[in-house]
């Protein structure tokens, strides 16, 4: 299982709106919740949903908002490249597929030149789709345009992986750690990579690299491991 499921929107810099990246982290959503004796945890929960509904909305009028700005500056400019780009964004963190791809088409028909950001944007919508031909093809359009963008690579790695192409994966993740060294979860992926190739040396000096980088990241890595008996042998003698 990859770390990271969707790596990053790229948002046109011309535009203060910012999309952060969407990284499934197994460690950031398995932390345990603590219950003193006098809690009512039936309340504590109920409680958390209501919260979590209420910022859901919130989120999503503000998706909405953003949108109808986006139609706005397109009203005014119809060859604004940019503000088709940053729309589709928000359609695609709306799950409103067609509507994303269909954003992502017009700016790459109105500017294709520096269509870097739509093109792997298009191909986040793709990966979501598990339509992973048609993400490949679409990174490495992006990638033809910017290929100093880690996230590209590490997006095209994913398409890959889940298409069984694990040696292509591997070389995706190489060169997005060869940009980034310091990305401890492209260490990870990387060494899940050289877990299905069998290659488990070179998995636990990725996963101890990650560790090294970020001692947090152990607590994932272990979870891994243990469901892999060799890699699990490796750990526990050190």
């Amino acid at each position: 299982m990859l770390t990271k499921t969707i790596n990053v929107l790229l948002i046109t810099a011309s535009f203060l709106t910012t999309i952060t990246s969407v990284c499934n982290i197994s460690q950031s959503q398995s932390k345990a919740t603590s219950f003193n004796k006098n809690d009512n945890k039936e309340s504590f929960i109920n409680a958390a949903h209501f919260n979590k509904s209420q910022k859901l909305y919130a989120q999503q009028n503000n998706y909405n908002k953003e949108i109808n700005e986006y139609t706005q500056m397109i009203k005014k400019n119809p060859k604004n490249a940019a503000a088709y780009n940053n729309r589709g964004t928000f359609y695609y963190q709306l799950e409103e597929y067609p509507k994303a791809i269909a954003d992502f088409n017009e700016a790459i028909k109105k500017d294709p030149k520096d269509a870097a950001a739509a093109y792997n944007n298009r191909g986040n919508v793709y990966l979501q789709l598990k339509e992973y031909t048609k993400a490949v093809a679409d990174y490495t359009k992006a990638i033809e345009i910017d290929s100093r963008n880690p996230p590209i690579y590490l997006n095209r790695a994913i398409a890959y992986y889940n298409l069984k192409e694990y040696r292509k994966a591997e070389a995706d993740y190489t060169k997005a750690i060869f940009l980034n060294p310091q990305d401890g979860l492209a260490y990870i992926d990387r060494g899940n990579i050289y877990k299905n190739l069998k290659e488990y040396t070179k998995a636990d000096a990725d996963f101890n690299k990650a560790i090294s980088i970020d001692s947090q990241y152990a607590a994932y890595i272990n979870q891994e491991v243990i469901q892999n008996p060799f890699i699990m042998y490796k750990f526990m003698n050190k």
